[in-house]
């Protein structure tokens, strides 16, 4: 009997399970801290000192203070079940080993009761990001962004003399290629806020007094009057609905933050919207890029 040829297991386009949990937590940690005094680092290798082999955690905090530098690693767990007490020491043993001064373990299922009472005594933190269905303070479902993508730059140019041919610079003498036309394209339509969307439509700008020049036949340098750029492009609008969630530690069972959570997944930006609250304190909206 012929035997049946087994489905090869992969895991995907998005990697290995917990990265889109580990992104989050970066991003928002980006806007929790914002001093310059604070790198913060994804997916970060960390020599161990028995093996002298990389280990990696899944986000790290380094605090650069007057006399020294402090290491943080959090790690991000998005399982279908609890944090369980193997996974505290396990944990607790790589940050000793790879010279982590603080660590903590972020769950998106919770921990278990004797995983609390484990990493108390070790002194590993335990918070959770858990998904609620609203805020109060953020009505809106998410936030609507906007993808120009340029198809064509046509420069149009009206020298102040007769000329035949010629190859257009800047003034400071760089040459205008194609690749540098779309760039001028694309800052004329940064300057509209409010652009058709849909269709590929055609914008036409004028410049009366353009810092270019030519260079005829001959050589000879030719003064540019007036600019035209002709930019066709094509808009398309985008939907990031918002994820709400709230930021607890469970030690103290302390919400620190609510947060409102977007990703943006455009070909020219990727990162997240975030929309943070901390009690007393008021919310802060940022755009952390995808590192």
């Amino acid at each position: 009997m012929k035997g049946v040829a087994k489905k090869k297991r992969t895991t995907g386009a998005k990697g290995k399970p917990g990265d889109d949990l580990q992104n989050l937590i970066a991003a928002i940690e980006r806007v929790v801290h914002r001093d310059s005094n604070v790198k913060i680092d994804v997916s970060s290798r960390h020599r161990d000192k028995d093996t002298d082999g990389p280990r990696e955690h899944d986000v790290v905090l380094t605090f650069t203070l007057k006399h020294h530098t402090v290491t943080m690693a959090l790690e991000c767990r998005d399982r279908s079940r609890p944090v369980d007490v193997p996974a505290v020491e396990a944990f607790y043993q790589k940050c000793q080993r790879t010279g982590v001064n603080k660590g903590i373990i972020v769950s998106s299922r919770g921990f278990t009761q004797t995983a609390l009472l484990k990493a108390a005594s070790y002194d590993v933190g335990t918070l959770t990001l858990k998904g609620v269905q609203g805020f109060n303070w953020c009505m809106t479902p998410g936030v609507e962004s906007e993808t120009r993508e340029i198809v064509k730059t046509n420069i149009i140019i009206y020298p102040e003399q007769d000329v035949v041919g010629g190859t257009l610079y800047q003034n400071d003498g760089t040459l205008i290629t194609p690749e540098l036309a779309a760039n001028i394209g694309t800052n004329c339509l940064k300057g509209m806020l409010d652009v058709p969307v849909g269709d590929t439509n055609t914008l036409r700008f004028f410049d009366p007094a353009p810092n270019f020049h030519l260079i005829d036949a001959s050589g000879q340098r030719v003064a540019v009057a007036g600019m035209g750029i002709e930019v066709t492009y094509k808009a398309t609008s985008h939907l990031a609905l918002f994820s709400f969630r709230e930021y607890a530690d469970m030690a103290t069972g302390r919400v620190m933050y609510a947060t409102a959570t977007a990703e943006i997944d455009h070909p020219q930006v990727k990162g997240h919207i975030v929309v943070l609250q901390e009690e007393g304190v008021g919310a802060t909206i940022a755009f952390v890029p995808k590192k």
